[in-house]
């Protein structure tokens, strides 16, 4: 169901108000609406082209846009949920049929952990099911009917990604590009935190040290920042290329990313 047939009277009210003061369709501000609805009010993805492309968003100011250097789109979209925010405050039913009820009702919140809430984002790829809980800070897979739970950190996950080949290599789009999600520290599998699990299945050898690294590596090492930062000098090149980003735009952050060589 499209989100302009989710709003109540009120919410078709205050969509057509708020689409005309920051410059959007009602169809945008209503799927921002409803994505924050299903949030209950505190964060929210989306995806709306008038919006940046895919986006997050939650309470306290973080946001981020897929048109990540249009900083005059992001300012709008951040009015936008800002003032919708409030208005969800008041009374999150009386906008929208789509609540944070309904998605934990759903077939797919009820495989995740209870103590985690409602994904953020929740998606599959092939036997892999995976989502995303910003405001827990992480990040659980599940596959072979097994949840592996991660620390995403202070990652900010705009995206995720699974690269076929030896391993199925998985990857994520955050604030400091890609990252594998393999460099992620593991908080439990199962149920069971890693000092549980057996050497192995991940846990600590007999000197107390985990085996196989990538289930105990320290949240410094998150990121694997060279790896990343290539890859996005080379998306950024594609988005100059095609005349997405302006020479000025392209350079500045392109001499930012590389300082942190």
């Amino acid at each position: 169901m499209k989100a302009l047939e989710n709003l109540t009277q009120e919410g078709a009210r205050l969509v057509d108000e708020l689409a005309d003061r920051h410059g959007v369709s009602r169809e945008a501000a209503a799927t921002l609406l409803q994505a924050m609805a299903a949030g209950g009010g505190n964060q929210a993805q989306f995806n709306h082209a008038e919006l940046g492309g895919l986006g997050q968003w939650s309470r306290g100011g973080m946001l981020m846009i897929g048109d990540m250097f249009n900083h005059g789109l992001k300012a709008r979209v951040a009015a936008l949920a800002e003032d919708l925010a409030t208005a969800l405050r008041a009374d999150v039913s009386a906008l929208t049929r789509v609540t944070a009820s309904d998605m934990s009702a759903s077939s797919e919140s009820g495989r995740w952990p209870v103590a985690l809430g409602n994904p953020a984002s929740s998606g599959s790829q092939n036997d892999m099911h995976y989502a995303v809980f910003p405001a827990m800070h992480r990040l659980a897979i599940e596959r072979g009917g097994q949840i592996t739970l991660y620390d995403t950190a202070d990652h900010q996950i705009i995206g995720f990604g699974q690269q076929q080949g030896d391993g199925q290599s998985l990857t994520l789009t955050t604030q400091y590009g890609l990252v594998r999600v393999d460099s992620l520290a593991v908080v439990s599998t199962d149920g069971r935190s890693i000092g549980e699990l057996a050497p192995d299945e991940g846990g600590p050898s007999g000197d107390g040290t985990a085996v196989a690294g990538v289930h105990a590596k320290p949240r410094a090492a998150a990121a694997e920042p060279d790896g990343g930062i290539v890859a996005t000098i080379e998306a950024l090149a594609g988005l100059h290329a095609k005349g997405i980003l302006t020479d000025d735009e392209f350079s500045a952050k392109k001499a930012d990313l590389l300082s942190r060589l």
